[in-house]
């Protein structure tokens, strides 16, 4: 089946208006499910960690506790610590394991490989939070 609303021969395919609420209908549970993820993992959190409970804003651990990030580390810069960390691990996850043609059997090696790249350079500042 050609993607995209295209046919085979590329020209547009109109797609009957009864399918409208069908992908309504599923975006809608696929996006209560993610707040529903959100909210488990949030409280599985809370629960395994000592000394926490939901609702503790900035004092709580994570990447923007001050307990957990190295001294004289801005927000901003730690933001941006993140962004490179995440970028760079979601690239190397794309262009081995999603992009055709991929690098097969190597492609958990490569992962793993830039995860130890981000922890090591970023670790010390973040605590190697890496949010993929």
């Amino acid at each position: 089946m050609p993607w995209c609303g295209e046919r085979a021969t590329g020209a547009p395919e109109h797609r009957p208006t009864s399918q409208a609420p069908l992908l309504l209908k599923i975006s809608a549970h696929c996006f209560i499910l993610q707040i529903c993820g959100a909210i488990f993992g949030a409280l599985l959190v809370a629960g395994l960690i000592p000394d926490t409970y939901v609702g503790m804003g900035d004092g709580a651990p994570g990447c923007f506790d001050s307990t957990t990030i190295g001294k004289g580390l801005t927000h901003g810069q730690l933001f941006g610590w993140e962004v490179v960390m995440t970028f760079t691990l979601i690239s190397v996850v794309y262009a081995c394991g999603v992009a055709k043609p991929g690098h097969g059997s190597f492609t958990p090696l490569v992962v793993g490989l830039s995860l130890v790249a981000c922890a090591g350079t970023g670790g010390k500042w973040t605590g190697a939070a890496l949010n993929p």
